[in-house]
């Protein structure tokens, strides 16, 4: 990691105001919503008082989480932070009052679902108790889903984008009117089943400020928290398929990653749903790969996939990332809570049933399929690919190629040979040579002889004496295997030992090209 001093620019005004300004976008480009003045909560403008109704909240730059969850068959109220920061227990009070009221006194409740964060449960959960103070029906929920901590210590792990998830699934049950306490049974029940893991290609530039650090080239976060807070690890990225398949190796329990705690396996044949999750600047193509390797990948792990969606839902401005979220369905009638909603929420957080391989159609003939079906108008046989003299004659020349290349690897592995052992036996010469003035070992005649010294040191002497020798062992050996060794013309004198050291020679009888 180091150190980026520049400011990138954005398309803002002031990096104070981003936030003020980004609400009342949303609701001035929505009917639907409304913000509540002096704070930054917007809420529905029209409820079910006889339903109960689900508030959400945390720190901006998640867009569209949390402000763009406020739909029809969603969240009915969001109270937003600042930049990455909590918003504070006035503005949450300000959110519980004001569904309140559209409820009436007697309504069925408030749940406020936290993601899960120290600062946002300070902040929430002092504000709830403020309002049941007041006599307000209102209970929690904390989203925790990151696959970090693993799932022993399931209250540690930090909220991630399957808060998206949780909200599209309490949602279209609050709707179809569940009370209070069995939306937190259903809460409870599909959180201790869901997990998700990100990984990250860059950091993210806050507005107005530079860069604290980025990834170095080629380098993927695995791990990261929503924050940009610390990883599993860092990792050299080889490609998408194994990022994708180590990614999902994590929430089944069979990655090779050691998360911070122990990770209970998710069983072959479970039922499950799959969320890719945009986390910023991924393109709608690797977002496509990647919903292919991790469909392939949990195929291959059998998870019966019921369900999948990839888009943009909980985001980290212009990080270059994406994050999957793995839900094992329970109880299989939660999926009409995820599978049919298109009248109670709309297009949003569509799942689709996956096709594994993709359906396809008949494309154009190839030219062998042409000539086969004007072979077949014309009545004449149609021969087989295998035994069509074109293929007969076509693997014969890849026989015949693949003689002449094994012939020739084996030539060049004699020419390096030979090369070598002339290399050896000059250095011998030239050894004779500087040590008793005359060659030894069979040196050609072309080479000058110089007088011996007179009288030669003792070390020289025993090494001459070791030559003159070694020159008659090596006559003699050259005698014995004369009718075993096949004579070399352009290797004058060459000793057995040197043959047998370099190549093994061929009997007299073998061909050329076995040497």
């Amino acid at each position: 990691m180091f150190e980026m001093t520049a400011v990138v620019p954005k398309c803002i005004d002031e990096a104070t105001s981003v936030m003020e300004v980004a609400l009342d976008a949303v609701c001035e480009m929505s009917s639907g919503v409304k913000k509540i003045e002096r704070t930054a909560v917007i809420v529905a403008s029209c409820v079910d008082s006889t339903k109960v109704l689900l508030l959400c909240g945390g720190g901006s730059v998640h867009e569209p989480a949390h402000a763009g969850l406020v739909a029809r068959g969603w969240q009915r109220g969001a109270v937003c932070g600042s930049v990455f920061g909590s918003p504070p227990t006035a503005h949450v009070s300000a959110g519980i009052d004001s569904l309140a009221n559209l409820q009436g006194p007697n309504g069925p409740g408030i749940l406020v679902i936290i993601t899960n964060c120290t600062c946002n449960i300070l902040s929430f959960e002092y504000a709830v108790l403020q309002a049941r103070a007041r006599g307000i029906q209102v209970e929690t929920a904390l989203a925790a889903d990151d696959a970090f901590f693993g799932t022993e210590y399931a209250k540690n792990c930090r909220g991630f984008a399957g808060c998206c998830l949780l909200h599209k699934i309490l949602g279209a049950a609050a709707a179809s009117v569940l009370s209070l306490a069995q939306l937190k049974e259903l809460f409870d029940r599909v959180s201790r089943n869901m997990r998700s893991i990100g990984a990250s290609l860059s950091s993210c530039l806050l507005p107005g400020s530079p860069a604290s650090s980025v990834l170095p080239p080629g380098t993927v976060d695995v791990g990261l928290g929503l924050h940009g807070e610390i990883s599993l690890l860092q990792i050299p990225f080889e490609g998408a398929a194994p990022l994708t398949h180590l990614l999902v190796g994590i929430p089944m329990g069979k990655g090779e990653v050691p998360v911070r705690g122990k990770t209970t396996a998710i069983n072959a044949g479970s039922i499950a749903l799959l969320l890719v999750n945009n986390l910023g600047s991924t393109t709608d193509l690797e977002m496509s790969i990647l919903s292919y390797h991790a469909l392939r990948k949990c195929a291959t792990a059998h998870a019966t996939i019921v369900g999948v969606h990839s888009e943009r839902h909980m985001t980290l401005l212009d990080m270059h990332s994406f994050s999957l979220t793995l839900l094992v369905v329970e109880d299989e009638a939660d999926l009409k809570d995820v599978l049919n909603t298109d009248a109670l929420q709309g297009p949003l957080m569509k799942f689709h049933s996956p096709q594994l391989p993709g359906l396809t159609v008949p494309g154009p003939l190839t030219a062998l399929q042409l000539a086969r079906r004007e072979a077949e108008a014309a009545g004449r046989v149609v021969a087989a690919p295998t035994t069509s003299p074109l293929c007969t004659a076509s693997s014969r020349s890849s026989c015949r190629l693949r003689l002449i290349s094994t012939g020739l690897t084996r030539m060049c592995a004699m020419v390096t040979s030979v090369a070598a052992c002339s290399a050896r036996r000059l250095r011998c010469w030239k050894r004779c040579l500087t040590f008793c003035g005359r060659p030894t070992c069979g040196a050609p005649s072309h080479i000058s002889l110089n007088p011996l010294p007179t009288p030669l040191p003792a070390p020289r002497a025993r090494f001459t004496a070791r030559c003159f020798s070694a020159a008659a062992t090596a006559r003699r050996w050259r005698s014995r295997a004369a009718a075993q060794w096949r004579p070399c013309a352009w290797r004058p004198h060459r000793t057995v030992s040197m043959c047998r050291s370099s190549v093994a020679r061929a009997p007299v009888t073998a061909p050329w090209w076995t040497y």
